[in-house]
């Protein structure tokens, strides 16, 4: 069981930068021909990246572009060995992406949090950067807390050699079967960025990257009262993760 963290967290958003930032991202091997992740590289090239947000045509969308950091969410959380920040270093779209860092003091997190209300759809998509760190550490970077008839958090995660859909289901009790179920995908490629979609219609999530399926999980049936969404990492290891974020846009079905 890792440590226990502080959070902090800021309903008006926070200001300032991280100090890895500048930080330029090593490279990694290709891929051998005919595997997953030959697959996931070669969509990197025949796809465009997602459109940046400005004109949003979804439900919820955030390029982070514009200041101040969390103005859209409901709030802004990180521990203390965790930062967040608006980054002009790296970006899919200019001027600027979302820029978490976890530090190796065990359970850390930076994430920005967006109540979502009761909905029956939740389909996000959005530009990822791994900074490929040597971590050996389970990284979440998006999740749906689920309230109604099944209380529950869906997790879309990865770890440095597969990615991941979990579902931990919080008992009457008290209790929690973390996880229920933990199929496992191909690794989302590291260093570059790639193109992220999680759909969830509470009874089916699917995880893709670049178009390519890594992951499904099956739920356990509900119409969900209410969901909070969360973007950005959590990690249970003691190793550090870094990762950007850009051009997220989600479209729900209430």
């Amino acid at each position: 069981m890792a440590a226990a963290c502080t959070l902090a967290v800021s309903v008006d958003g926070l200001t300032g930068g991280a100090s890895d930032g500048g930080v330029d991202a090593p490279g990694v091997p290709e891929a051998a021909p005919g595997t997953p992740e030959a697959g996931l590289d070669a969509a990197v090239e025949a796809s465009d990246a997602i459109a940046a947000t400005d004109a949003c045509d979804a439900d919820f969308c955030d390029d982070f572009d514009d200041g101040p950091l969390g103005a859209r969410w409901s709030r802004v959380v990180h521990s203390d060995g965790g930062s967040i920040a608006l980054d002009t270093t790296a970006f899919r779209s200019p001027p600027n992406s979302l820029l978490t860092s976890l530090g190796d003091g065990g359970a850390e997190a930076a994430y920005l949090q967006l109540d979502l209300g009761a909905a029956k759809l939740v389909k996000c998509r959005m530009n990822v950067f791994v900074l490929a760190t040597g971590s050996t550490s389970l990284l979440d970077f998006f999740t749906l807390d689920v309230s109604g008839p099944q209380t529950y958090s869906l997790k879309a995660a990865f770890t440095p050699t597969a990615s991941s859909l979990r579902d931990d289901v919080f008992l009457p009790d008290g209790g929690c079967l973390c996880p229920r179920e933990e199929p496992k995908g191909p690794l989302i490629p590291l260093s570059q960025w790639v193109a992220v979609e999680v759909e969830v219609d509470f009874s089916k999530a699917t995880l893709r990257a670049n178009g390519v399926t890594l992951a499904t999980e099956t739920l356990l049936e509900s119409t969900p009262t209410a969901v909070t969404m969360k973007v950005g990492q959590y990690s249970y290891g003691a190793n550090p993760w870094t990762m950007r974020f850009d051009d997220l846009s989600c479209t729900l079905s209430r």
